[in-house]
């Protein structure tokens, strides 16, 4: 290195309180950690270059330049980070699992493989990864060679995820310790299948016991892998000291700098009482990467940032060598996407943003169709959670894998007795997470044979106003004190997505199938859908 000359007219001293620790000052590169974040979450499978409805991107599609994301297309947008970037790190926040039939019919081994090959640093679980109970999770967690993160559970007696899943780890590179921490929304242990003893704690005070534990350890920087919504990280950067960043997933939100519908600027800035928390998030479905790239101080407190959601549309190519190994997962699925049920003149909207806030023609077709289901058994109501759709199905032929796509759970439909003042509660139980200020959560009924209008303004337990129930345009006003039959699904018979009164003060009259096979043979034999009757659901 050569001799460092000073101006004589310049007192020495002055040199040496240049500020270099603040964003925008001149910067020390001898003090400064330079790190690249490299961030997916809520992928769900989609490992296949998908259209703008989270489906298969057909032929038709990819001519038009329509298709986004795909393993593939994530795998050659990271070699180019990977190399512009000096040190490197590749996490995910969650939701691997569940969305397309690589998991439905091929479990959590095509994620694992692909996740391996592309070099993750770590994940946090999502929700999602319990949905198909704790041994299918426990397969996925000993094929990946990362580890995978969860600060608020705790596991009691014999269970297939003990020792599997870890509160946080610590990576070491150039000198510094890197803490990375998982966390999952405490939610999981009634929208999901954990099986018995998972203990999911509150989120806040895990992740805060999590930081003072490397904080113990030295530990300067410390980076959240949460699967707990954009608006709770908000909160939680700003509660807990000593974050310096948040991937932020089960959202599905999306911080950018460069797309309009965005949830916020990239990253999302949030300071607490030890300096500033870059938040980020990738959006759903894998169409697009995070890229962050920050420099930190001595103290492990982010100084300079910059970075984007990288769109992976069809300028981005797809590396030969991982969309190989993605077909040959993808064989065994071909033979769905070429079996044909039927025809739709319309679009069926199932799309999260829609189904989890207001009535849905895709939620309200659904309901429909396990409302005919269960005719049998005396059904007057059919009931779906907004959750419950996962995807829309675009006017055309209607395919088989697109049905397994939006309906994927593989949920029995129950016949349940059910009071109609019990009713009302129920729908109440069904609104109270929709508001401002809140993430979309998935238990907003779709109805058939039910029609209703809320406030979501109005206090808990009195945001609806009006209930009736009837068929062919004949309603009339629910009857608090008689007993009506709704048809609905298995998993909120359990009390899923906090639908409690089923369980409590339901009487159960019987199965009659899943609902996937009652959407198939709805559509089936109706085809082609030219509509689906709308107003069921009335915001004031």
């Amino acid at each position: 290195m050569g001799k460092i000359k000073f101006h004589l007219a310049i007192p020495l001293v002055l040199v040496f309180l240049i500020p270099c620790v603040f964003p925008g000052a001149a910067r020390c590169a001898h003090d400064l950690f330079d790190l690249t974040v490299a961030h997916t979450g809520d992928v769900h499978s989609k490992l296949m270059q998908i259209n703008k409805d989270g489906d298969f991107c057909r032929q038709e599609e990819a001519a038009r330049g329509e298709c986004l994301g795909g393993a593939a297309r994530l795998a050659s947008a990271l070699e180019k980070a990977r190399a512009e970037a000096g040190r490197f790190i590749l996490v995910d926040s969650g939701d691997q699992f569940q969305g397309s039939l690589f998991f439905t019919l091929l479990g959590g081994e095509p994620m694992a493989f692909i996740m391996n090959e592309m070099g993750y640093s770590a994940m946090s679980l999502g929700n999602h990864e319990f949905d198909d109970g704790p041994e299918v999770l426990a397969d996925f967690l000993k094929k990946l060679t990362f580890p995978a993160l969860a600060c608020n559970l705790e596991f009691s007696g014999p269970n297939h995820l003990s020792g599997l899943v870890r509160p946080h780890t610590v990576m070491r590179m150039g000198g510094r310790k890197i803490g990375l921490i998982g966390v999952v929304t405490e939610e999981t242990a009634y929208t999901s299948s954990p099986g018995p003893g998972v203990l999911f704690k509150d989120p806040a005070a895990s992740v805060e016991k999590a930081v003072a534990e490397l904080k113990a350890q030295d530990v300067g920087i410390i980076i959240i892998l949460s699967h707990i919504g954009l608006e709770r990280d908000k909160r939680l950067a700003a509660a807990v000291p000593g974050i310096d960043v948040i991937v932020s997933g089960h959202s599905h939100d999306l911080l950018s700098n460069t797309e309009k519908d965005a949830a916020g600027p990239y990253p999302l800035v949030v300071q607490n009482a030890a300096g500033p928390c870059l938040i980020v998030a990738a959006g759903q479905w894998g169409e697009h990467v995070g890229i962050l790239k920050a420099s930190f101080d001595a103290k492990g407190r982010a100084v300079e940032w910059s970075g984007n959601a990288l769109l992976l549309d069809q300028s981005v190519p797809r590396d030969p060598v991982v969309l190989a190994k993605v077909e040959a997962f993808d064989q065994d699925l071909e033979k769905y996407r070429n079996t044909l049920i039927g025809k739709t003149l319309v679009d069926l909207d199932g799309s999260r943003e829609t189904c989890r806030a207001r009535e849905c023609s895709l939620g309200s077709l659904a309901a429909d169709a396990i409302l005919k289901a269960a005719s049998g058994l005396g059904a007057e109501i059919g009931l779906l959670n907004g959750g419950g759709v996962r995807a829309s199905i675009p006017k055309g032929v209607v395919s088989l894998d697109q049905i397994m796509n939006a309906f994927p759970f593989h949920n029995e439909i129950l016949v349940v007795k059910l009071r109609g003042a019990d009713l009302v509660e129920m729908l109440e139980q069904g609104v109270r997470e929709i508001g401002p200020g809140k993430d979309l959560a998935g238990g907003f009924p779709q109805v058939a044979g039910l029609r209703f209008e809320w406030d979501p303004a109005r206090p808990p337990g009195s945001h609806i106003l009006r209930v009736e129930v009837g068929d062919s345009g004949r309603f009339a006003p629910i009857d608090p004190a008689r007993d009506y039959r709704v048809a609905v699904s298995d998993y909120l018979v359990s009390g899923g997505d906090g639908y409690c009164v089923f369980k409590d003060k339901g009487e159960s009259l019987g199965g009659v199938g899943e609902i996937d096979s009652a959407v198939r043979g709805y559509i089936k034999a109706r085809s082609p859908i030219s509509g689906v009757e709308s107003g069921r659901v009335v915001r004031k």
